[in-house]
């Protein structure tokens, strides 16, 4: 078996989640079925333009890389960032933190790690602005490789909050859990609730929901 070729292949798949789900690039819409052009945005680093289309210079070396390039392929981009990624780069997309307001930037900055999982409770607003923060912070590094913050629920019914496993606190719309929605036998309803968390989540900059096996 060739393991290079394996570890390749594992690295293929979590950097496709990390580009399809995060800042790396803007999100894509359709229209008339047609893929529309993106509205490119950057805080840090600046942005190139390329036969009059717009592109985030993540690496800061004034040419259009592949993994910086909307219009390719995920895998094509994935591979390209594989490419000029570090080892130690590597390993840290291999973990996952707890969040914190103060080590988690030493984690960010100087051992590479890019997912958190929140596990407090501030506003909505708050909680944007410290993830939006920490974006800068990614997107600041020398690849541009942005954050993926995850969280456990935070839209469920939950009385008996246990830190670390469900830190919903009423700052989002609030929903019967799992069992509460599977009892109404409701499907339309289920799907109102997947589409008015997706909404919230991603206007907090929340990108993931992390569940307990």
């Amino acid at each position: 078996m060739d393991t290079s070729n394996y570890r390749n292949k594992i690295f293929i798949v979590s950097f496709s989640f990390l580009l399809v789900l995060s800042s790396v690039a803007p999100f894509i819409g359709t229209v008339n079925g047609e893929a529309s052009v993106p509205e490119v945005d950057a805080r840090v680093k600046e942005i190139i333009e390329v036969d009059g289309e717009q592109f985030r210079d993540l690496n800061a070396n004034g040419q259009l890389d592949p993994y910086e390039d909307w219009r390719l392929p995920t895998e094509d981009r994935v591979e390209n960032l594989i490419s000029q990624m570090t080892v130690e780069e590597k390993a840290g997309l291999m973990l996952i933190s707890t969040f914190s307001n103060v080590s988690s930037r030493t984690k960010l900055t100087e051992d590479h790690l890019r997912y958190f999982i929140v596990r407090d409770d501030p506003e909505p607003r708050d909680l944007a602005a410290r993830n939006n923060e920490f974006q800068e912070l990614g997107e600041a590094s020398r690849l541009g490789i942005p954050v993926i913050m995850t969280s456990n629920p935070r839209n469920h019914v939950n009385p008996n909050q246990t830190y670390g496993h469900a830190e919903a606190g009423g700052q989002l719309s609030t929903w019967p859990g799992e069992l509460g929605l599977a009892a109404t036998q409701d499907p339309e309803l289920v799907k109102e609730f997947a589409e008015i968390a997706a909404k919230e989540w991603r206007a907090t900059g929340m990108h993931t929901l992390w569940l307990h096996g």
